[in-house]
């Protein structure tokens, strides 16, 4: 293929590419006027609207066939720390340190950055210094 021949078709796949939005524009605002609502309405981290336009050459035959085609990608995501097997729960330990102090009738107070963690017998207090 000739490189006149490829600049051609491109002139040709841009013209084409704005008259498919001509010709489908109320459809494709009414589209992302409605993934704009629901991006309002829900939780979503992200909400995209995407227009692609493709171009498929058939040599064979010597023709052009365009496509244009719209979609909504939506995407949820949560997060949280995966528990290490090899490490024992933070809060059964802390369960079991509360039990060793209340069978001893101790508290403990630690202290780190500008607060302190007293932990009693009884309860777990987080306070400023």
């Amino acid at each position: 293929m000739k490189s006149n021949q490829l600049r051609a078709i491109a002139r040709i796949a841009a013209d084409n590419l704005v008259k498919l939005i001509e010709e489908n524009e109320e459809e494709i605002l009414n589209d992302i006027a409605a993934v704009a609502e629901e991006a309002q309405n829900q939780e979503a981290d992200k909400i995209v609207f995407s227009l692609a336009h493709g171009i498929k050459l058939d040599l064979t035959r010597k023709n052009l066939t365009e496509s244009l085609k719209w979609n909504v990608s939506k995407k949820l995501e949560t997060c949280q720390a995966l528990p290490d097997p090899d490490q024992p729960d933070l809060f059964d330990a802390v369960k079991k340190f509360q039990n060793t102090l209340k069978s001893e009738g101790a508290s403990v107070v630690i202290g780190f950055d500008n607060k302190e963690v007293e932990i009693t017998k009884d309860s777990i207090k987080a306070k400023k210094k």
